[in-house]
């Protein structure tokens, strides 16, 4: 009988009262929102909750006056939190259903969750690095063994669920690949903006320097 760990045992019972027709939230979902989704592997809802991120900011940081922008800010915020709280085990749900599909329940080495990608997914190549891995340890693994039991009861979702596995020897590859290439590209992602804001301050100096030029004239 598999040991079953307290994020196991609400997952499980989250899951049956979803079966119910009942609804189920998720307090962690609703604090963390798309880190959650990385957390839990969820590449895709996590890659679009990414989009949602963007597109929620730029909208607040254009607002007119500082009142309308915390305004916005505060209500999107509120209401962006309660619909991962709400949907969240519902959307986790459909992922392990898929999962446990695919076998990745009967790997021998396959954490359900990722704390590397939850820092990492801010370099948005490395959620196509951990998809690729995982993907390619599953063909790897059933390539020479045949698909055994499936069905999404109990047992398997907690074998998905569990916790005591080691990541695959792709997934390593993936975190390695993932944090030189996110440290590359923060490096030039600050020079770049260290340079455009130089330019800047060098324009706005300038045009402050016309300006003043100007005045000084016209009181001569």
């Amino acid at each position: 009988m598999l040991g079953i760990s307290r994020n196991s045992a609400y997952y499980l019972n989250a899951f049956k009262k979803l079966d119910k027709g009942r609804d189920s939230w998720n307090w962690a979902a609703f604090c963390f929102q798309g880190m959650w989704m990385f957390y839990r592997k969820m590449y895709l809802y996590g890659f679009l909750s990414l989009v949602i991120d963007f597109m929620v900011f730029f909208s607040i940081v254009s607002s007119r006056t500082v009142i309308s922008m915390f305004g916005l800010s505060f209500v999107c915020n509120l209401i962006y939190k309660g619909l991962y709280g709400y949907f969240g085990n519902r959307i986790y749900y459909s992922v392990v259903k898929e999962r446990i599909a695919g076998g990745y329940h009967l790997m021998d080495q396959y954490k359900s969750t990722s704390k590397s990608l939850t820092i990492l997914s801010i370099f948005v190549p490395s959620i196509y690095f951990y998809y690729l891995a995982d993907v390619l340890a599953n063909e790897k693994y059933f390539s020479s063994r045949p698909r055994r039991d499936t069905s999404v009861n109990k047992e398997n979702i907690l074998r998905y669920l569990a916790q005591d596995k080691q990541n695959h020897v792709q997934g390593k590859i993936a975190i390695i690949v993932s944090v030189i290439l996110y440290f590359m590209s923060s490096h030039y992602m600050v020079s770049f903006f260290e340079y455009k804001f130089k330019n800047r301050i060098s324009a706005v100096n300038k045009q402050f320097s016309m300006e003043l030029n100007e005045h000084i004239s016209v009181l001569d």
